[in-house]
């Protein structure tokens, strides 16, 4: 794929996925609420969107026993959690969000593409397979990749290195404040486009742009990597 700057620059794409690619945060949030008045106690949907959202839900279990006040059998609980998704999304699937396709199509057109997700990868690849995502990128990294979750920047520098393009030529987009702080530890250009959880003020004073749909990101992307194409 051939990059917009200059022959020796490579630009690469970095690509969230729940909340950002595919409608998913909604049905986690609900997933969650109901599997914890099955156990006994309750996650109120902005209690969700403040302290869960974008989180995986391995690393979401100090928080949600704290919640609750008890020891939870959290193996139980996950399980519980992802046997909601199903039931709650049945054979349909999730839905892609707004912008996605012209984003990527874009993005593809530029240079690489990779996901870089805090969910497992049997979701991740299922989910894009499911939307008609996957074959936009060349490489998935996911939670079962790295030993941190955001906001360690393990999981962007690992898309990175697959990408095979330095962490200051990659630009990453994300929904969540945990996803941005995460690219900006990583020293990576971000864009952040909100889902459930709204930016929060280190969000809005670092990254790139705050835009509404995936869409709105492709000028703010072309004014990033226009000077390249004099170097």
């Amino acid at each position: 794929m051939a990059g917009i700057g200059n022959r020796n620059m490579t630009i690469g794409f970095i690509f969230d996925m729940d909340g950002l690619l595919i409608d998913s945060e909604r049905i986690y949030q609900q997933s969650r609420s109901l599997a914890a008045i099955e156990f006994g106690f309750e996650i109120e949907p902005e209690y969700y969107y403040a302290s869960l959202a974008g989180k995986h839900l391995g690393d979401c279990n100090e928080i949600i026993c704290q919640k609750a006040g008890f020891d939870i059998e959290m193996v139980s609980f996950q399980a519980r959690c992802m046997a909601l998704v199903s039931e709650l999304t049945g054979s349909v699937g999730f839905d892609c969000k707004r912008g996605a396709v012209d984003l990527l199509k874009f993005a593809v057109s530029v240079g690489p593409c990779a996901v870089a997700s805090g969910s497992n990868r049997d979701h991740v690849e299922r989910s894009l397979a499911q939307t008609g995502l996957i074959d936009y990128f060349n490489h998935i990294v996911a939670r079962d990749d790295v030993s941190k979750g955001k906001p360690s920047p393990e999981l962007f520098l690992e898309a990175s290195k697959r990408l095979g393009i330095s962490a200051s030529n990659c630009i990453v987009f994300e929904d969540s404040n945990d996803g941005v702080k995460a690219a900006n530890l990583a020293v990576m250009d971000v864009v952040m486009v909100p889902d459930i959880q709204q930016p929060n003020t280190e969000s809005r004073s670092t990254a790139l742009a705050v835009v509404e749909e995936l869409g709105q990101a492709i000028p703010i992307v072309l004014t990033k990597i226009r000077p390249l194409s004099v170097e």
